[in-house]
């Protein structure tokens, strides 16, 4: 079940494939970076690959190998980067990243070659960019990868373009290979309108996958999947509640006046359930699933209760709502054994609308940033600009980013900075380089006061400051009084300002309508590195 569900989701047919709007993958691949013997599609002895966890790279022909595979069919890689293009505003280059779309599909052709069967495989060199199906078009002014920044993965298949059958007693077959790599969808489509659809969030994996091992640079490891997505809507309520192990089998909410069909919102408009769907068709106004097994128990759709038909060990079930308290009591047949068992003591999941539109966000900060030269053209939502790396532009003291990093935490890996004498010169060390002052490990946290925003060159900004923990950076040094005025590395010295710059929070933001104005509540954790990791 994914965690931040309902989401959006449209599945489609197109080339006879299904697709849908997310995004599933496995655990980074480990890199090995070799060079190519070959060229591209050609079968390269040299390579070295230990297991089909490991890929080879040679960054400057452009190639990528996978541990070879037999048959007639193909398996599909995922493939994040950074990248470079043309820079502006003088700027040397720009640094950009590609994280979705057909620019990150890499489509690997198995080998049908006649090799005997017991002789191992080679594996087959193949051109990163290129034309489809097996190579992913380069980005716009592409110039090269950036060496290190991919994120490799082996992609899941969808394998079918309907959700499989819930009930127990006769689950369906959603078209399973022989390849663990394939999912299909457990909970089913909820249209909202033409062209759109809502989904809870579960999915099933071929149980192929279940018992079968990675190997990686810490030992075997179970398959792990990742999943990109985007959420239907914040403001629908997910909760899990676990039932009473004895009747009455009543649950209480944590948020009561929920919102029903019908219902008068604040601006006016009538409500039309969870999915308000344009057309005025009522949509659920309570959905229920159970957690541990990922079955819709039912749902409450405009003042009725709907129980999952799917599952026949649902018959004669049912429950009762009190939105006003926020209040469900489950009725099972309780001369079914089958109900009471799988009721008493579960974990349930509940999807709901409130009144004062209560919604829940989750902010993180990114992974890595990565570094921009010109902070009008070049910023992304996880770049960063160090202040005076166009002369004149930003503070010699910050670091800055897009605002919707604004409040979140950061670690700066390592900095470095120079020191000026009274005219505002660096000061030069015996062969007429900069004296530097490294600093590393230290965390910042992001401005949030939109009023200390800062435009450069007309784009908006917030900012850390070195100023925050080290204040003598405005001031002489005591034991060498004509230093002041600490400035990141100046370019042409041949040291990089500012390296290795971590997201290191994620908050949790409550969000609620009280009269006219939002309101909110933020609980920010810091996320300290694994060791291993």
């Amino acid at each position: 079940m994914l965690q931040h569900g309902p989401v959006l989701n449209n599945i489609t047919t197109d080339s006879g494939a299904p697709t849908d709007s997310i995004s599933v993958y496995g655990t980074p691949m480990e890199r090995i970076e070799q060079t190519a013997s070959v060229g591209p599609d050609n079968t390269d002895s040299n390579v070295i690959l230990n297991n089909e966890n490991q890929y080879a790279i040679d960054y400057d022909k452009g190639l990528i190998a996978f541990a070879p595979r037999r048959g007639t069919g193909s398996r599909q890689f995922r493939i994040t980067y950074d990248y470079y293009t043309a820079g502006s505003n003088g700027s040397p280059y720009a640094l950009k990243s590609v994280t979705d779309g057909p620019s990150t599909i890499i489509t690997v052709p198995d080998d049908n070659s006649n090799v005997p069967a017991g002789e191992p495989l080679v594996p087959r060199w193949v051109a990163m960019f290129g034309t489809a199906p097996n190579h992913i078009p380069p980005p716009t002014g592409f110039l090269g990868m950036r060496r290190g920044s991919e994120d490799v993965s082996r992609k899941f298949r969808l394998v079918s373009a309907t959700p499989v059958n819930t009930d127990p007693s006769n689950p369906s077959n959603p078209g399973f290979t022989a390849d663990p790599y394939e999912y299909a969808w457990y909970s089913p489509q909820k249209p909202v309108s033409t062209g759109d659809a809502a989904n809870v969030g579960v999915l099933i994996f071929n149980p192929h996958g279940h018992d079968q091992l990675i190997q990686t640079s810490a030992g075997p490891q179970p398959i792990t999947v990742r999943v990109d997505y985007t959420t239907f809507d914040n403001h629908i309520i997910r909760e899990d509640r676990t039932v009473p192990n004895q009747s009455p089998y009543t649950v209480k909410l944590s948020v009561p006046f929920i919102l029903t069909n019908g219902d008068v919102l604040n601006d006016n408009t009538t409500n039309t359930g969870m999915f308000r769907d344009p057309s005025k068709t009522a949509t659920p106004d309570i959905l229920i699933y159970n957690a541990n097994t990922g079955e819709e128990i039912g749902e409450y759709t405009n003042n009725k209760v709907v129980i999952n038909n799917n599952n026949a060990n649902l018959t004669n079930f049912t429950f009762n709502v009190d939105a006003r308290n926020g209040i469900i009591t489950f009725q099972p047949d309780t001369t079914n054994q089958t109900q009471l068992s799988m009721l008493q003591s579960a974990t349930l999941r509940f999807y709901y609308r409130a009144l004062r539109a209560w919604g829940m966000q989750i902010q993180k900060a990114n992974a890595h940033y990565i570094p921009s030269f010109d902070p009008s053209a070049d910023m992304t939502y996880h770049s960063f600009y160090v202040g005076g790396t166009q002369p004149g532009v930003g503070s010699r003291t910050r670091i800055y980013f897009p605002i919707c990093e604004a409040g979140k935490n950061v670690v700066v890996g390592e900095y470095w900075v120079s020191v000026n004498d009274a005219s505002g010169s660096p000061v030069l060390d015996s062969n007429g380089k900069p004296i530097l002052h490294r600093f590393s490990g230290e965390m910042y946290r992001v401005n949030d006061d939109a009023q200390l925003f800062q435009s450069l060159n007309g784009k908006l900004l917030t900012w850390i400051d070195v100023l925050t923990q080290h204040p003598e950076a405005a001031a002489p040094d005591d034991n060498h009084p004509k230093y002041e005025n600490w400035q990141f590395t100046a370019a042409g010295t041949g040291q990089a300002a500012v390296s290795n710059l971590q997201g290191g929070s994620i908050k949790s933001r409550i969000l609620w309508k009280d009269g006219d104005r939002w309101r909110r509540l933020d609980n920010d954790t810091f996320l300290a590195a694994t060791s291993g990791r």
